[in-house]
C-alpha cells in the first residue's frame, strides 16, 4: 500500500476509540460509519480481528498480522501503529476496505510502493525480492531472472523500474487475469455473512470474563 496507507486513520483524524470500545453496543456501527463499510463487513473483520488476539481496547500487535508469505512483513509495515506497535481495529478496517475496493491502478501503485519500500527498484533490489520468492533457486538463476525482468520493464534503460513502467508492464496481463490476481474480498470465499437480528440491531454483549467481546464472536 505504501504511501497510499496515508489515507488510513491518523492521530488527527476521527478516532472511533475515543468515544467507544469493544464493550459498547455501538462498536461495530461506529466503525462502519468511520470506515465507510457495511455493518456485515465490519462484523466479519471483527471476527477475524478477535481471532488474531484483539485486546480489550480493540488493538492487536502488528506482528500478529505477519504470515509466512515473504512479502507479508513489508505489507504490514505500511500500517499505522501506536507507540506500543499496536494496530487499531479502525486502521485494520480501513486497510481491508482499501484492499477490497480500490481500483486496479491504485492497487498496482500500492503494490509497487510495497515492493520498492520507497527505494529505487533496481536490479539489486529485484534480486532480493526474487530470492525471497524463490529461496531454493541458485543465486545465478535469480540474477539472470532479475536481469531479464529489468530489460523487459526498464525500456528507457534508467537502471531502475519506476512506478509508471511497473504499472504499464502489469497491464500487459489480460484484464480479467489481472483483476482476478488483485481481487480481495472482505469476506473470504466460503465465509457466510454474519447474521443480524430482526431490525438490524447488534447482538447484546456477553457478560462473561470476555465481556468486551460482542456475543456474535
Amino acid at each position: 500500500m505504501g504511501v497510499y496507507a496515508s489515507s488510513f486513520p491518523t492521530e488527527g483524524d476521527h478516532r472511533v476509540s475515543e468515544f467507544t470500545d469493544p464493550s459498547q453496543a455501538n462498536w461495530i456501527t461506529a466503525h462502519s460509519e468511520a470506515c465507510i463499510m457495511a455493518v456485515p463487513e465490519v462484523l466479519c473483520c471483527w471476527q477475524r480481528f478477535v481471532a488474531l488476539g484483539a485486546d480489550k481496547n480493540g488493538n492487536i500487535r502488528r506482528r500478529s498480522l505477519i504470515t509466512g508469505d515473504p512479502f507479508s512483513a513489508q505489507l504490514v509495515q505500511q500500517l499505522l501503529v501506536s507507540g506500543d506497535d499496536l494496530v487499531s481495529f479502525q486502521t485494520y478496517c480501513s486497510a481491508v476496505n482499501w484492499l477490497a475496493k480500490s481500483t486496479v491502478n491504485d492497487k498496482l501503485k500500492g503494490l509497487y510502493q510495497t515492493l520498492s519500500r520507497s527505494l529505487p527498484l533496481d536490479q539489486g533490489a529485484l534480486q532480493s525480492l526474487l530470492s525471497a520468492l524463490y529461496p531454493s533457486d541458485p543465486p545465478e538463476d535469480i540474477a539472470n531472472l532479475a536481469g531479464l525482468i529489468m530489460k523487459e520493464i526498464d525500456l528507457e534503460k534508467q537502471g531502475f523500474i519506476d512506478e509508471a513502467h511497473f504499472i504499464s508492464w502489469m497491464h500487459r496481463i489480460p484484464t480479467e487475469t489481472l483483476t482476478s490476481l488483485l481481487h480481495f474480498s472482505v469476506r473470504p470465499d466460503g465465509m457466510e455473512e454474519s447474521p443480524l437480528p430482526p431490525g438490524g440491531d447488534l447482538p447484546e454483549l456477553v457478560t462473561s470474563e470476555k465481556r468486551w467481546m460482542p456475543s456474535f464472536i
